[in-house]
């Protein structure tokens, strides 16, 4: 077998010949360096496993933040839909109220407004020549008052220039 081994080894080029015949360096290895070797491998563990945990933690959380933001959103989308539709109503109400045949019936109808029989437009004047004398209005016949009830035990007049004690004391006027 040893000669089939040689055959072999012949037929690969130098530099593989090299690593074939070259034997492992063995080492021996004690007791503690065993013992340490695991606990730093435990420790590494540990701590990649609590990385981990952590992480998936914090993924969560931002899902969770994620979600509740969306939530918010669509609350906020739906009440601004909503308003939308309101702010199309109202438009349209006031396009209703500001329409001309609409004005011209409140102000005949509650108003009792009349339209013009003509218009007349007044000339311009200089503002340096006097104007016209203007004709005195006609006396209307003047309007008997009702009379006045007579003043009883219970009604005083107040009297303006007199006044109450207790303001007087109190400083005010």
């Amino acid at each position: 077998m040893s000669e089939s081994r040689t055959a072999r080894l012949d037929a690969r080029p130098a530099h593989r010949r090299a690593e074939a015949e070259a034997v492992p360096a063995l080492r021996l290895i004690d007791a503690q360096a065993r013992s340490r070797h695991r606990a730093l491998t435990r420790a590494a563990t540990v701590l990649a496993s609590a990385l981990a945990a952590v992480g998936l933690f914090g993924v969560v959380t931002l899902h969770v933040v994620l979600t509740q933001g969306q939530a918010q959103l669509d609350q906020l989308q739906a009440r601004a839909d909503a308003e939308s539709i309101r702010n199309g109503r109202l438009t349209v109400e006031i396009a209703e109220l500001e329409a001309p045949a609409r004005i011209v019936e409140a102000a005949r109808g509650r108003l009792g407004m009349v339209p013009m029989a003509a218009i007349v437009y007044l000339p311009a004047t200089d503002p340096a020549t006097p104007l016209p004398p203007v004709a005195a209005p006609k006396a209307l016949p003047p309007v008997a008052a009702p009379p006045l009830p007579a003043p009883t035990p219970t009604t005083v007049a107040p009297s303006l220039t007199a006044m109450p004690a207790a303001a007087t004391a109190s400083g005010r006027p």
